[in-house]
């Protein structure tokens, strides 16, 4: 099956001029926008202009590599901080910053780690490098990805077993210490290690010193891998790091095809068509920006010198533009359905050389700045779908902070935000569910539940305030009742206990109450199992959902509001005998006050550590509301006591206002 761009690839030929007879016939239309070229052949033909310059003028730009050099050094040298945009410049254009000793010079300066102030991990003091043994009874998947890496070394030639080794415990400590750094906030993933490996590779291989031991001699170059890849998955990585894949990765690759879509419909309509909904073949080309794809370890750096110098979204335009420039390859895979698509443009990276890597790194940068900018990808709907403190929103980079205390809060800042808004991937917050539902079948069926919960909860409040009606009026209507009625009950009472003469009790008193028998009647079934029902779906209010805060601040306040209006009429009625209840609600209110102030400041880490919070302010706001409760004069006193000591002069100034209301009825009675 053929992809139907390709069968209407004619059309787009015939916009170049590339055949006679369609010029002719399209020299009789009118000419329309549609005869301006699409975004992915602006693309396409600049970089291969560029391409054919750079290779025409190979000799000399290797005469020039000195004058190259100069002008990276010179950014560096820039004041107050480097100078970012000659840096970019200079990373994608050929060659980028040469080689691995400029190199070790540069990506420090751009990831924020300008000189051994900035080493925050742990430096040769006396801790050995982690061993293989016990790397795989600790860090089983960093073990297995560290064993990976030195047997499929790309380094320069051979590389020797002793040396193999000894970069394999290099690797291993780096990653140990970013995954023990932030108490388990920071994720380890597959792939890391490769970005990881390309990092450490630029360090300076030295030998030890005669007396001097393994760790000793590459302790300082760990140090400040271990510092650069600490801001890197800050910065970065994070979206890999600090959240689950399907909050992160996914959105990312979403937005990947957004930006395909919108520089070649195209070839977007093609691969859709071979159902390709997402770019999922891209994800190893995102874990690990492409590093464990590429050939050799020369390209990866060349890369990561593009990556490491720009924003953290563009590796979203190379997954864009990777596909751009294999446009005319994909189209051919025959047949064209998802299963050989995908298989194809996996293996695409593997396929770049030196030369046709430097033309998809001129490609992006063409992209980036004249085709489609970063504010307009971040304006896309799709990346509206990014975790909040994701990366791809950063204001501000470590390499324009000149002031080394101002780059350490920037990083603490980072690092606050991040744990931040991990919270809300663990725990409900404000009552809502929890954003694992996401948008599959499961958080469809927990909306419902909600939705369907939320409209118990009126009938729900009925209902309890029906029984507790029903409850008193069958202890007023016993004793009038008829004696005849009391030998009935008499006669039931001779079996409480069960379970079914309860029920049947209940349901007697709930026929009581008109609207339960008027709902029971409609529903076909009896007014007591209407009323457990009821119940049931409030106690599992109670439990999950958005349920449970409605239902446990409607206990809080409805019956203590209706409370509070009887003691306030009982009291004008009677100022000196209605005080009393008048006192019990508003020691109450200061109870309840203190009580959603605590629950407002902390809720999220409240549900967290203490999931039945709701059930237990239930209760709590139950017994605090009973006349004979000693619980709430005790916490009425602790919190008049908390408030500064000054309870005493509260009820002073109280007593005066109240003083002053009443004085002028008085006085005005006397006068009468």
């Amino acid at each position: 099956m053929s992809p139907p761009l390709h069968r209407r690839r004619p059309s787009v030929e015939s916009s170049r001029g590339d055949s006679p007879s369609t010029t002719a016939s399209s020299s009789t239309l009118p000419t329309t926008k549609a005869q301006e070229p699409q975004p992915y052949e602006v693309l396409l033909r600049r970089s291969s202009q560029h391409g054919r310059v750079s290779s025409s003028t190979a000799s000399r730009v290797k005469k020039n590599r000195q004058q190259q050099i100069r002008r990276i050094f010179r950014a560096l040298d820039a004041k107050p901080t480097i100078d970012l945009h000659e840096l970019q410049i200079l990373a994608h254009s050929p060659m980028g910053f040469v080689n691995s000793d400029i190199r070790r010079s540069v990506w420090p300066a751009l990831l924020g780690v300008s000189g051994p102030s900035h080493r925050r991990h742990s430096d040769a003091s006396g801790e050995a490098l982690p061993s293989l043994p016990e790397l795989e009874k600790t860090y089983p998947v960093i073990s297995r990805d560290v064993a990976r890496s030195g047997n499929s070394w790309r380094g320069s030639g051979n590389v020797r077993l002793s040396v193999r080794r000894r970069k394999q415990s290099s690797l291993a400590k780096v990653l140990v210490e970013l995954c023990n750094k932030y108490n388990g906030d920071l994720h380890y993933f597959q792939g890391l290690h490769d970005i990881a490996l390309a990092i450490l590779e630029v360090e300076p291989s030295r030998l030890p010193a005669v007396g001097c031991s393994l760790f000793a001699s590459f302790m300082s170059d760990t140090s400040d891998c271990c510092a650069m890849l600490d801001n890197l998955c800050l910065f970065y990585l994070s979206d890999l790091c600090f959240y689950p894949f399907q909050y992160a990765l996914l959105p990312g690759l979403d937005l990947s095809f957004a930006l395909l879509e919108a520089l070649d419909p195209e070839l977007h309509e093609a691969l859709v068509s071979a159902d390709i909904e997402s770019p999922h073949f891209a994800v190893p080309w995102i874990l690990t920006w492409m590093t464990h794809n590429l050939p050799t370890l020369e390209m990866s750096q060349r890369l990561v010198d593009s990556l490491l110098s720009s924003h953290p979204a563009v590796i979203y335009y190379y997954v864009a533009c990777l596909l751009i420039m294999k446009r005319e390859d994909i189209l051919k895979v025959e047949p064209f359905d998802m299963p050989h698509v995908h298989q194809f443009c996996q293996n695409l990276p593997s396929t770049l050389d030196m030369p046709s890597l430097e033309r998809l790194i001129d490609m992006v940068w063409i992209c980036i700045r004249e085709v489609f900018p970063l504010p307009t990808l971040l304006q896309l709907p799709a990346a509206k779908k990014m975790p909040r403190a994701s990366c791809i929103f950063a204001k501000r980079l470590l390499s324009q902070v000149p002031d080394d205390d101002e780059r350490q809060r920037i990083i603490n800042r980072r690092i606050e935000e991040l744990r931040r808004d991990q919270r809300r991937f663990k725990t409900s917050s404000g009552g809502r569910l929890s954003t694992c539902f996401g948008g599959s079948a499961v958080g469809k069926g927990a909306r419902m539940v909600i939705s369907v919960t939320a409209g118990c909860l009126g009938a729900a409040a009925v209902a309890c305030a029906a029984i507790l009606w029903a409850s008193r009026n069958g202890e007023e209507s016993a004793e009038s009742n008829s004696v005849e009625e009391e030998e009935d009950q008499l006669e039931e009472e001779e079996v409480e206990g069960s379970l079914e003469d309860t029920f049947r009790s209940f349901d007697q008193r709930c026929r009581e109450i008109p609207l339960l028998c008027r709902a029971s009647e409609l529903l076909g079934i009896e007014p007591g199992l209407l009323s457990s029902v009821i119940v049931a779906v409030v106690c599992g209010g109670l439990l999950v959902g958005r349920g449970a805060f409605l239902i446990s601040t409607a206990v809080a306040v409805i019956n203590p509001s209706l409370k509070s209006m009887h003691a306030i009429r009982d009291f004008q009625a009677d100022p000196k005998h209605g005080g009393r209840p008048l006192q019990r609600c508003l020691e109450y209110w200061v109870c309840l006050g203190a009580i959603m102030v605590v629950e407002s400041i902390s809720l999220s880490t409240l549900l967290f550590h203490f999931p039945l919070w709701y059930i237990f302010k239930v209760a709590i706001v139950l017994y605090l509301q009973m006349d004979n409760s000693p619980g709430r004069r005790v916490m009425y006193e602790w919190i008049r006591d908390l408030a500064g000591g000054r309870g005493a002069e509260v009820d002073s100034v109280t007593a005066v206002a109240m003083a002053k209301e009443h004085s002028p009825r008085s006085s005005a009675a006397e006068v009468e």
